[in-house]
């Protein structure tokens, strides 16, 4: 069986039918990893909060981690998080930091997440990752689907460098986090809205 971390196509199942969303902060705390066929292969565990940077860690089929990423406050409070890839043993080995991705001191690739703004809504373009040359190695698609799920699905080139190939690994959670940043600032703002027109 080809190990999780090997795998160029892989789906991320973070939202599923049967979760409360009767808040805006309700999310799926497991989502399934399943392979280019279905089969479930892994999982990630997703933890935040309003005021807590998002968590996560994408483990294999026996619950074993595989490579984890932390969102941290590196601007300031009210800066936007930045996505860094952590190792097993939850030491930071890297970082998204639009447009390069590191590991340790040195770029081992760029990326880019596309937000379309639809009517004053923010809807996912897609996401794309190129190693230090320019060459494409990684791409995520989104299906939202309100009542059977919703997922990212990552497919990647194979035989990748070694870190590249863990980057592009924990790409998927960096780009949950991106448009998650987006949803939280796009509720923030509606509801500052909201809070003006109450006063007038």
């Amino acid at each position: 069986m080809t190990p999780l971390a090997e795998r160029t196509d892989l789906t991320f199942w973070y939202f599923r039918e049967g979760i409360d969303r009767s808040s805006w902060s309700a999310f799926d705390r497991v989502w399934p990893v399943a392979d280019e066929v279905g089969a479930a292969v892994g999982a990630v565990a997703f933890d935040a909060s309003i005021v807590a940077a998002p968590r996560y860690w994408l483990r294999d089929d026996t619950g074993v981690p595989i490579i984890g990423l932390n969102s941290v406050q590196a601007g300031g409070l009210f800066s936007e998080p930045e996505p860094r890839i952590a190792w097993p043993d939850g030491s930071t080995v890297g970082a998204f930091r639009e447009p390069d991705v590191w590991w340790a001191q040195q770029i081992v690739g760029k990326w880019q997440v596309q937000i379309d703004i639809e009517d004053g809504v923010a809807r996912f373009g897609g996401a794309w990752m190129w190693d230090a040359a320019d060459r494409p190695v990684a791409a995520v698609t989104q299906v939202r689907d309100p009542e059977g799920g919703s997922h990212l699905r990552l497919k990647r080139e194979a035989g990748l460098p070694e870190l590249l190939g863990w980057a592009t690994l924990a790409f998927p959670l960096a780009v949950h986090q991106q448009l998650r940043n987006r949803e939280v600032a796009d509720q923030r703002g509606s509801q500052r809205h909201r809070d003006r027109t109450d006063l007038l």
